[in-house]
């Protein structure tokens, strides 16, 4: 059950001085702070599991988990035994920890290290799957590395599973600015090689009560290259949910969560 770095075949070293501030901030926030105490936690990840569900993979086929941190996703996806699971993270204190709750199911997992703002991935997958990874990257350069990874390693016709906060949700989460997007928002980024397929939104509630608003889609690549390289067309985002009623997080010892 080794953590492979992002180095040599096929991966090829690629990492700014930026990325070392991620590493060691996401290595803080693990190592600090409790599940109930991040405010991403779910405990079933309801959404995500049927955007997967929804792309309807073969048996067999290669998910990548991009910023897995210590979702719960792998452990159903593990449960139900159909999807191989590459989980990467810029953090090995969260691929640590998921690796231990796994236990002996960690040893069907491959795990990677990797800055996925900064690291060349080139692996070959049938579905990207990233849940409020996206949002963090707020520079354009940070995004173009970002996006360049997921045209590389999603097959013709694989999926993609974004998901972030929506323009309604928050400014600022562990401490670190977001850029909040809509599903148009994310299409626009991902490009004319995909297309959308299905959106959808949710009122993500913290483990310490407060809400939060995500926008989720899921997108296939296209056989084959599309005419134009013009805009994407794709359908209007859902009306927001309605006002967030503001939110404080649990009083604790340790440094509290955003």
């Amino acid at each position: 059950m080794t953590v492979e770095r992002c180095k040599g075949s096929p991966f090829a070293k690629h990492r700014p001085a930026a990325s070392a501030g991620r590493t060691a901030h996401w290595n803080r926030i693990y190592g600090t702070r409790t599940a109930a105490e991040r405010s991403w936690t779910q405990k079933r990840p309801a959404r995500s599991l049927a955007f997967v569900r929804a792309a309807r993979l073969p048996a067999g086929s290669l998910l990548l988990d991009a910023g897995c941190g210590a979702s719960t996703l792998a452990d159903h996806l593990l449960r139900q035994g159909r999807l191989n699971l590459v989980l990467v993270d810029v953090s090995s204190k969260a691929l640590r920890e998921t690796r231990s709750r796994l236990g002996r199911r960690a040893a069907g997992v491959r795990w990677l290290r990797a800055d996925l703002a900064a690291d060349r991935l080139a692996l070959p997958i049938d579905l990207w799957h990233d849940r409020a990874v996206l949002h963090f990257l707020t520079r354009a350069p940070e995004r173009r590395r970002y996006f360049e990874n997921v045209r590389r390693c999603v097959r013709p016709g694989g999926f993609v599973v974004l998901s972030g906060f929506a323009p309604s949700g928050p400014e600022q989460c562990s401490g670190l600015p977001v850029r909040r997007r809509s599903a148009a928002d994310l299409m626009r980024e991902l490009g004319p090689q995909f297309r959308l397929l299905r959106r959808s939104s949710e009122r993500h509630r913290t483990p310490w009560g407060g809400l939060q608003d995500f926008v989720y889609l899921l997108a296939r690549r296209r056989l084959r290259p599309p005419r134009s390289a013009g805009p994407q067309s794709v359908l209007p985002d859902d009306p927001p949910p309605g006002p967030v009623a503001p939110s404080a997080p649990p009083r604790s010892t340790s440094q509290a969560p955003s």
